[in-house]
């Protein structure tokens, strides 16, 4: 099988560690079940109950783009989304990319910690999930998907993970940090945790929204601040809570991916964690038995990188601080990204001479296959 034609570069297969479908309220609703389902008045207020990414209105802010570029923005969003609804464009651009197989996740959805209602939140994550199978993952082995959870409430997340699992064949589980009313370290989410160690799926905290960040009152530029922040810090937030909360203490086996604010910080929050556990954790954290980087060195924590994070300086950093480079994932991020830019990103590291050959494959591989489990 050739790159070209399913993905294989040179001894390996190249794993998308994170793509999205653009679901819709139109898509999810004939997947609704009872009460819900078919309820007319329901569909049309359905859109308005997703929750938005936060205040900023993206869609003005590609106009204005559009404008000052001399560009016909019309043509830019009509292209985007609708033409990823399905699963043969997805393959198309696999083929095209030279990457083996994907694993989906949401993009509207990932606000989905700020719906409210745990009743709804239920119905919403089912109705979603039988639509990532129907549409997508059942249609090829290339497709793989990671399930919406209610996070509203631990034990029906728990319950929805399994569903999706051994009923649907979903890979794991994704969970969000903005709107969510309390932190991923809370007990709450200890059957969700359970769960998935015991069923040895992944979990993954994908950035999203800026909710319950604190980026609410002080911000006037628009999307610029917030996406300069909103990603990073999230994530930083669930990974200090996971952390001193003792959750990889309780859960030693549970493997858990930090997805879309790259990887740059990981090195540095090490070094702050350990420095604070050493000062104040015995006592204000006392469930985190052992320093952080401790953990982070066992290979159950994962990472995406972004291209231009990829420097032998950047690695070798890593190593020194985390003990590991085997726990970063290459991810394309389709379609939130231009296609164009993906292939050309993956076909310069394909071709790169300055990092090991063993480091690529891992970025480009290995890491994948031992957090989503490949064969």
């Amino acid at each position: 099988m050739s790159e070209a034609a399913g993905g294989v570069g040179r001894d390996y297969a190249v794993i998308d560690a994170d793509g999205h479908v653009s679901e819709t309220a139109e898509d999810l609703f004939p997947y609704l079940e009872p009460p819900f389902a078919g309820n007319q008045q329901l569909r049309q207020r359905m859109a308005a109950s997703l929750p938005a990414l936060d205040g900023w209105n993206r869609l003005a802010t590609v106009v204005q783009l559009t404008q000052l570029r001399g560009v016909d923005h019309n043509a830019i969003i009509m292209n985007r989304p609708p033409a990823w609804l399905d699963a043969a464009a997805w393959l198309a651009f696999l083929d095209e990319a030279g990457i083996r197989r994907t694993v989906l996740y949401p993009s509207d959805l990932l606000t989905f910690g700020a719906v409210r209602g745990t009743v709804w939140a239920v119905a919403l994550a089912r109705a979603y999930n039988a639509y990532l199978h129907d549409r997508y993952t059942r249609r090829s082995d290339r497709l793989d998907g990671m399930a919406l959870l209610p996070v509203q409430d631990g034990e029906e997340a728990a319950r929805e993970l399994e569903r999706a699992v051994r009923e649907l064949g979903l890979r794991g589980g994704v969970l969000m940090v903005s709107g969510i009313r309390r932190p991923l370290g809370d007990r709450m989410y200890d059957p969700l945790y359970a769960v998935a160690q015991d069923l040895d799926v992944p979990l993954a905290v994908h950035a999203g929204g800026s909710d319950y960040l604190g980026f609410d009152r002080y911000f006037d530029k628009g999307e610029v601040e917030i996406k300069c922040l909103s990603h990073g810090v999230g994530q930083m937030i669930a990974l200090v809570s996971l952390m001193m909360s003792g959750v990889f203490e309780r859960f030693p086996r549970l493997r858990m991916a930090f997805l879309e604010a790259g990887a740059g910080w990981v090195p540095w929050l090490a070094q702050r964690m350990d420095a604070e556990w050493e000062a104040r954790g015995r006592l204000q954290a006392p469930e985190t038995k052992r320093p952080p980087s401790e953990y982070l060195a066992q290979g159950n924590l994962f990472f995406n990188v972004e291209p231009d994070e990829l420097s032998a300086e950047f690695l070798a950093l890593a190593r020194a601080r985390l003990g590991r480079d085997d726990i970063f994932l290459y991810a394309s991020d389709l379609p939130h990204e231009p296609r164009h830019e993906i292939v050309a990103h993956l076909a310069e590291l394909r071709a790169r001479t300055d990092l090991p050959a063993e480091t690529k494959r891992a970025i480009l591989c290995g890491a994948a296959q031992r957090y989503y489990r490949f064969a």
